[in-house]
């Protein structure tokens, strides 16, 4: 079950409680642990030269990909020593389907991820992707 791990992270205080929980766990035979950032995809850009908003859907910026890539090298780093072989992947698209997608693609075996506090509102609306994740994963999902 914890042969390959997907970690989804957004950097929050809650996926830091989920790292610190996964290094606990080196001596419970987990080979490999893959940590992956989703750049959510915006709807609505202010375009650089012109300062009005458009709508578009494939702008990312570089830096904000680079600046991702460096907090996940940094992520991995603190992993040394524990034994377990440890990768990282900034992807681009939705939270929970990019999440759902990786997992499938790498063939994880479970799924570790930080649970969000978001407002009644937004749960009603949207759900949670922790939520989401949880309910459509072919695989294990721990929420911590």
């Amino acid at each position: 079950m914890f042969k390959k791990i997907l970690f989804p992270t957004d950097f929050s205080e809650h996926a830091k409680q989920v790292k610190k929980e996964l290094i606990k766990m080196k001596d419970c035979g987990i080979e490999e642990i893959v940590i992956i950032h989703v750049v959510r995809k915006p709807i609505i850009t202010v375009s650089p030269n012109s300062g009005e908003f458009v709508l578009n859907d494939m702008f990312i910026d570089d830096e904000v990909m680079t600046k991702a890539e460096l907090k996940l090298k940094k992520w991995v780093s603190d992993f040394e020593g524990t034994g377990i072989k440890v990768s990282y992947d900034v992807v681009k698209g939705s939270a929970f389907e990019e999440i759902l997608k990786y997992s499938e693609k790498e063939n994880c075996t479970s799924i570790f991820m930080g649970v969000r506090g978001i407002t009644k509102v937004e749960k009603m609306i949207v759900g949670s992707n922790a939520e989401k994740v949880a309910r459509k994963a072919k695989v294990p999902v721990f929420l911590v």
